[in-house]
């Protein structure tokens, strides 16, 4: 069922309402009530900035303390289900950080002066079993502001920019009160997902699903999103039965950085591609193909470096994701004379035009024993470093859903929708060309339906999806509810070898422990220094958005000021170069370069040159001084510093 018909909304209002009446609550950890409390739900990428995981997090900005210390004030909550142990727990859907904040803290962030005055009084107060903040200066007074930043990532951006924008109401771990007892005050509860370990103290045992409880639902204070939110309220970017999101509602609308968007593809296709690169002289001829091990990344033979990525243009990458290029054959090689690698391959069509389609050039290939070709195994699922004859040339696509911020982005910066209005494509849906659209409706799932694509496996294409309520024997895995079911995929049926593309965080798979690999797009790698020269065109400017009238029309003027001066700290702290700098770590550095993250100029003053220390953009993407992401990058005019492309 789909869980934002306007039935749904009302029961969510009533369970609000018996929240504001004064319902019952449950016994609380021995931290207490919470005097202020942050909703934010949106963007899962955005999880470090908001503290998850908690090393170099901007939660520390305005948190006393760190986190997952023993002996200090602040905790780290996550989901769990109600039969799991407190050590099963997962940030998936919902997550919460405790911790205490002042006036002076904010000021430290902020300035002094009514814009981080906080007037909430703070009831906690140091005793035997509740210890004062460890740092300086905030070690020192007995009371302070009990802070409850509760982070929501079911839904994605566009369902929590919905909610924000609309004041509706969301699931949430409204607070403490329902969390497990069993706490881990060293951090030494952990999950780990797409390479990040994340630490957590407590235990929250919720039901799935949004339970339609006083505990469990609340109103957004604010939302985040992998894109500004003027482009959200588009057809394409509109998650089915729900109101399109009109960003002129928030009065506040703030960029924090740039997130850097790739386009992955199956390994085996990159490999396909590499060899179409070697074999026309447009990449190195000793490149090896990426994926068989070859150390040190950085060098040629691995074919892991920027030296050896091969390169789509944008609008050939417009052109598949619109549903437009249906099968690989369309991808044409054009042969040198003589040849430049260790066989010949011949133009086998009934026009000698010296052209080969990519899927011939890897069956000649393999013939010719052509170093990195052959089949892996006999065994369905184990092979899959081996660059080989796919088993079909469909085109196919893991793509994302309506309002995914990561798709939006791609459909603002490569199709151009909705900027060029009905003269841009728009991303195909399931059953509306002949190539083979999915959905893969998170991170993970990305990085599963890749990887069953070229591996043969079947971690994402098996199973029943429960969602849409259908029943199938045997069981067949279908597309989430509300999105279209044109297909049922057997389950435990061997899908690889196929090519496959998709759209993903460049802070997924820099360890190569999943079979995909980012490509580049107009020949630049999707790196800081390309973004900041210009030169890669794939970045989201994430932002923070919300309502400040709302705030303090549902808290009262007072704390809702304060809300919005808190979330105001985040933002500031987020914005910063050394911020962004410190979450550009291994988990985004990949063999061809660092990804991940870029300052922006409309925040912070850029360098002279680029500096990975200080990665800053000088360009912005504005329009009368706000945040446009149909708007085409332009030199910030407040700074005269446009460095020249470098290598």
């Amino acid at each position: 069922m789909n869980r934002f018909t306007p039935t749904r909304l009302t029961q969510l209002s009533l369970a609000i309402s018996l929240v504001f009446s004064g319902g019952a609550q449950a016994l609380l950890p021995t931290d207490g009530t919470p005097d202020i409390s942050l909703y934010l739900p949106g963007s899962q990428a955005n999880d470090p900035v908001l503290g998850f995981p908690v090393a170099n997090s901007v939660i520390d900005s305005i948190c006393a303390d760190k986190a997952n210390i023993a002996g200090t004030t602040t905790h780290v909550y996550f989901q769990a289900l109600s039969s799991e142990a407190d050590s099963a727990a997962k940030n998936d859907s919902y997550s919460g950080i405790y911790c205490l904040t002042s006036t002076a803290k904010l000021a430290s962030i902020l300035g002094t002066g009514a814009a981080s005055t906080l007037t909430t009084a703070g009831s906690y107060v140091v005793d035997a079993t509740h210890p004062a903040p460890a740092t300086a200066p905030y070690n020192t007074a007995a009371t302070k502001i009990k802070v409850w930043i509760s982070r929501r990532r079911l839904g994605a951006s566009a369902v929590g920019l919905s909610a924000a924008s609309t004041n509706s109401p969301l699931g949430f771990i409204k607070d403490p009160s329902n969390c497990g007892t069993t706490t881990s005050t060293s951090g030494s509860f952990s999950y780990t997902s797409g390479g990040t370990t994340f630490q957590y103290n407590f235990a929250c045992h919720l039901t799935p699903d949004d339970p339609l409880d006083t505990f469990n639902v609340a109103l957004p204070t604010g939302a985040t999103g992998d894109v500004t939110p003027d482009v959200m309220g588009a057809e394409d970017n509109t998650v089915p039965n729900t109101t399109p999101i009109d960003y002129n509602l928030f009065t506040t609308r703030r960029t924090v950085a740039g997130h850097i968007i790739g386009t992955p593809v199956t390994l085996k296709l990159y490999q396909a591609l590499q060899l179409a690169g070697i074999v026309s002289g447009s990449l190195p001829s000793d490149c090896g193909l990426a994926g068989q091990g070859v150390t040190p990344i950085t060098a040629n033979a691995s074919g892991e470096n920027a030296a050896c990525q091969p390169s789509l243009t944008k609008a050939q990458v417009a052109s598949i994701f619109s549903g437009a290029v249906a099968d690989w054959t369309a991808l044409k090689v054009k042969l040198p004379t003589p040849a430049t690698t260790g066989f010949t391959p011949t133009d086998t069509d009934a026009v000698a035009d010296n052209v080969i389609d990519l899927p011939e050039l890897v069956a000649q290939a393999k013939a010719a024993g052509f170093a990195g070709t052959g089949t892996d195994s006999p065994v369905v699922g184990t092979g899959d470093k081996l660059l080989d004859i796919p088993l079909d040339t469909t085109v196919h696509v893991c793509r994302r859903e309506n309002g995914a911020g990561q798709q939006v982005a791609v459909m603002a910066n490569i199709l151009q929708y909705p900027c060029l209005d009905n003269h841009g494509p728009r991303i195909a849906d399931t059953g509306s060309s002949n190539a083979d659209f999915m959905y893969a409706t998170s991170l993970g799932a990305v990085d599963s339906c890749l990887n069953d694509l070229n591996n043969g496996s079947n971690t994402y294409f098996s199973g029943t999806n429960s969602w849409n309520g259908t029943v199938s024997s045997p069981a067949v895995r279908h597309n989430p509810a509300p999105y279209n079911d044109y297909r049922d995929i057997p389950q435990n049926v061997a899908h690889g070898n196929q090519w496959g593309i998709s759209i993903q965080t460049t802070e997924r798979n820099a360890s190569r422990g999943s079979n995909y690999r980012f490509i580049k797009i107009d020949g630049a790698s999707p790196t800081g220094k390309e973004v900041a020269q210009n030169r890669y065109p794939l970045v989201g400017e994430y932002t923070f958005s919300w309502r400040g009238a709302y705030n303090t029309s549902n808290l009262g003027t007072s704390k809702g000021n304060d809300v919005n001066k808190l979330q105001n700290g985040l933002v500031k702290v987020g914005q910063l170069a050394a911020t962004v700098a410190a979450r550009n770590t291994s988990l985004s550095n990949h063999g061809w370069g660092q990804a991940g993250y870029v300052a922006l100029s409309a925040n912070v003053a850029p360098p002279a040159g680029w500096d990975p220390a200080n990665p800053v953009s000088p360009y912005v993407r504005q329009t009368a001084g706000q945040p446009d992401a149909c708007a085409l990058p332009v030199l910030n005019t407040n700074y005269n510093n446009l460095s020249l492309p470098t290598p």
